[in-house]
């Protein structure tokens, strides 16, 4: 009888005072740290409490932070190895293939022209009526000259626009090695333009279509991203992590 008085009185020391009973899931970040009878580690409870302080931004909780923001990895990694994201949906389609790194964003892009509109054609700042000294129309209702621009400038896309391996500049030695493999009748019609007028204007107009495009890719980034990939990972990774660890010491959560 002695040693049950002696431990009640250490559990309760009030005789007649009984032990507060606390309800779990009104307790507060203070009264989730317990120091139990012989043990000197504070433990605190991820009580419903606390997780609506958290989601309030009242209390900081780094433990729930950092599990969320890992699963919220895992997520956006886990899209991208499925899907890529369209950033820019016009004449060139650009992807985003991998998690959006600000600093080198470029590198985890592919370009896709569209064979619908040959951009760079259009774009030239002049037809074939200025670079040929004759134009001669055929059946097609193109003249032959229209369709040797246009099937080079196509090739120059589909080489050189197309994919992770695209080039934002080009060179002369990358038109001439396409060059190589026009039709016969496109190859001796071009040898009978002003070449170099003609090769610099495609460069010119190359770099600046590529490059507006991938201006408009990177405006585009932070709206289609973080809407389309990075907030529904995050509201995902945020009720999974609060579900599967609620009531959990903070030093379990993951």
């Amino acid at each position: 009888m002695e040693a049950l008085k002696q431990i009640n009185q250490i559990t309760n020391p009030e005789p007649n005072k009984p032990l507060p009973l606390f309800d779990p899931d009104n307790w507060d970040i203070n009264q989730a740290e317990t120091n139990l009878p012989g043990n000197s580690e504070k433990h605190i409870i991820l009580t419903p409490a606390l997780i609506n302080q958290y989601l309030e931004g009242l209390e900081e909780v780094p433990e729930l932070t950092k599990a969320i923001e890992s699963l919220t990895e895992y997520y956006i990694t886990d899209y991208f190895y499925y899907n890529n994201l369209l950033l820019v949906d016009s004449d060139i389609k650009v992807y985003l293939t991998s998690n959006f790194r600000r600093d080198h964003f470029q590198d985890s892009l592919i370009l896709e022209p569209q064979p619908e509109y040959n951009i760079l054609y259009n774009n030239l700042p002049a037809d074939e009526h200025y670079y040929f000294n004759e134009v001669h129309d055929n059946c097609s209702g193109w003249s032959i000259e229209a369709e040797t621009l246009d099937f080079l400038t196509w090739s120059i896309l589909e080489e050189h626009a197309s994919g992770p391996e695209f080039k934002t500049e080009l060179q002369d030695q990358d038109i001439l090695n396409l060059l190589k493999h026009q039709d016969p009748q496109h190859q001796e019609l071009l040898r009978q333009t002003n070449y170099r007028e003609l090769f610099d204007d495609i460069k010119t107009t190359y770099k600046n279509t590529i490059n507006q495009y991938l201006k408009e890719a990177e405006e585009a980034l932070q709206l289609v991203y973080y809407e389309n990939i990075y907030l529904e990972a995050y509201w995902n990774a945020e009720t999974e992590t609060i579900n599967n660890n609620i009531n959990k010491p903070l030093q379990e959560v993951e």
